[in-house]
């Protein structure tokens, strides 16, 4: 070192020629340059997906079904189990399943670990397992990622179809696919008759809440228990047995003229869902 300090100069010189020579032969053999390289996850999350309208007991059903299997797998630490999606779950997500993994030098690969998930799961029938590892540096997703545009709708659903046929059975190799198109499903539309309704003094505010009591309850108050935060609503409807179309049809509403069956001037039509 006393040395190189007597020749400042020339020591300069060949520190600098040494870093150039570095940059020269990187720009001449390029190896490219990764901003965060692939580790060996630690977590992961299963997202179990299913289409329905499930009561909260029959998805805790499911939920605790999942995870009677995924505790099973070796190389598991710890498992949170979670109603209900978030940002970023799989579309109709009914709960999450937060996993630690073991100390990587004590396991296999979370990749092994993961596709043994997938395999004892796979037979339970009318749930989606989806499975996603903790991601290094900033959220990219999955590793495809297509946007689909167009200036008529009806030519979008169809072609998100055939784009997602082709990932599933003919791209190979790909894995919980998923796509932002709505559920199958039907639509019902009740339509109001003005002209008949005024007949016998009637407006469409007067008609909502017999309409309610058959569907999703009509709001009379709110309270807040001496144990919760926030309000919660009181809400009246029919019995279970009595919330159908029929009793829609037989309902009868209150007029100047007497009680009214609400079929007389609301009429209903199904349609399927787009």
């Amino acid at each position: 070192m006393a040395r190189l300090l007597k020749h400042p100069v020339l020591t300069l010189g060949i520190g600098f020629g040494i870093v150039g020579g570095i940059f020269a032969y990187y720009a001449q053999h390029p190896t490219g340059m990764e901003a965060f390289p692939a580790s060996e996850p630690e977590y992961g999350t299963v997202s179990v997906v299913t289409r329905g309208n499930y009561s909260p007991v029959e998805i805790k059903g499911f939920l605790l079904e999942v995870q009677d299997q995924v505790i099973q797998v070796p190389g598991i630490q710890d498992v949170i189990l979670s109603f209900g999606g978030g940002n970023g779950s799989p579309p109709d997500t009914i709960g999450n399943l937060q996993l630690q993994l073991q100390p990587w030098e004590d396991r296999y690969t979370a990749e092994e670990i993961f596709a043994d998930i997938r395999q004892r799961v796979a037979g339970i029938s009318g749930l989606e397992v989806q499975i996603s590892a903790e991601e290094s540096g900033p959220p990219a997703g999955k590793a495809i990622n297509l946007q689909v545009e167009t200036s008529t709708y009806e030519d979008l659903i169809p072609a998100v179809r055939k784009i997602r046929d082709y990932i599933e059975h003919d791209l190979g190799d790909t894995i919980d696919v998923e796509d932002g198109r709505p559920a199958p499903g039907i639509d019902w539309k009740l339509t109001f008759d003005r002209v008949e309704a005024s007949h016998y003094g009637i407006g469409i505010r007067d008609i909502g809440p017999y309409i309610q009591l058959v569907t999703d309850g009509v709001k009379i108050g709110s309270y807040r228990p001496s144990d919760a935060v926030d309000e919660l609503d009181i809400v009246v409807r029919l019995p279970e047995s009595e919330r159908s179309f029929d009793a829609l049809d037989s309902l009868r509403i209150v007029t100047a003229q007497g009680l009214i069956p609400v079929s007389n001037f609301v009429s209903r039509e199904v349609g399927k869902r787009c």
